[in-house]
């Protein structure tokens, strides 16, 4: 089977959706969400995919804009994707590589799914901040539930996944390394708020080479 280097389609990411559904034992789309292949199958940009193939968020791709309604967002919410079987969902992809669809979540579904769970820059800092006020050495010692932020605790431990995974280099980084990154970044940006940004979260700027 030929691998694809143009952008995701949404009868692609339908596909990744649901081999994530089935890694992870949870419904991620609703059942109807294959409709959307016929009620847009002659539409160009969402059949074969359109933006740039390195780093694109739910903002900037239509394909994503057409899935958002289809998502069950209680399950999108809390979903981690830190033991996926990437190489097993490639295989079963066939025209992506497992790089391929790791990228396709770190690069643009994780940023739909964070937004999802309504975190924002301010929200970011706050986690930040409320889990070096812990004190932890280890990631295994954060306590999410004491987070006082409104969320749950799996809800919290998912959005620090995120972060951790798009500020860790390749190689393995203390959880108080990553902590300091992250809290020195996104105060540098909550002073230049004033300034737009083309992306849902200024995260996504600073390390999207991280998957190119």
């Amino acid at each position: 089977n030929q691998r694809l280097t143009t952008p995701w389609s949404l009868e692609e990411t339908i596909k990744f959706v649901r081999l994530l559904e089935k890694d992870k034992n949870v419904k991620l789309l609703k059942k109807n969400a294959e409709k959307l292949l016929e009620e847009n199958e002659e539409d160009p940009v969402i059949i074969v995919g359109s933006g740039s193939k390195k780093g694109i968020n739910s903002m900037e791709d239509p394909v994503l804009d057409q899935l958002k309604k289809h998502f069950i967002r209680k399950n999108v919410v809390t979903f981690d994707a830190s033991d996926v079987k990437w190489s097993r969902i490639g295989e079963d992809m066939k025209t992506r590589s497992k790089d391929d669809c790791r990228n396709r979540w770190f690069n643009s579904l994780c940023y739909y799914f964070s937004e999802a769970a309504g975190f924002n820059e301010e929200d970011d800092r706050n986690l930040v901040q409320s889990i070096i006020d812990q004190g932890v050495e280890s990631e295994c010692e954060i306590d999410f539930a004491a987070i006082d932020n409104n969320r749950g605790a799996e809800e919290n431990r998912v959005r620090w996944h995120n972060l951790k995974k798009l500020a860790s280099t390749k190689s393995s980084r203390k959880t108080s390394d990553i902590l300091t990154s992250l809290k020195t970044y996104l105060e540098d940006q909550g002073k230049q708020d004033e300034t737009p940004k083309k992306t849902s979260n200024p995260l996504f700027d600073l390390f999207k080479t991280k998957y190119e």
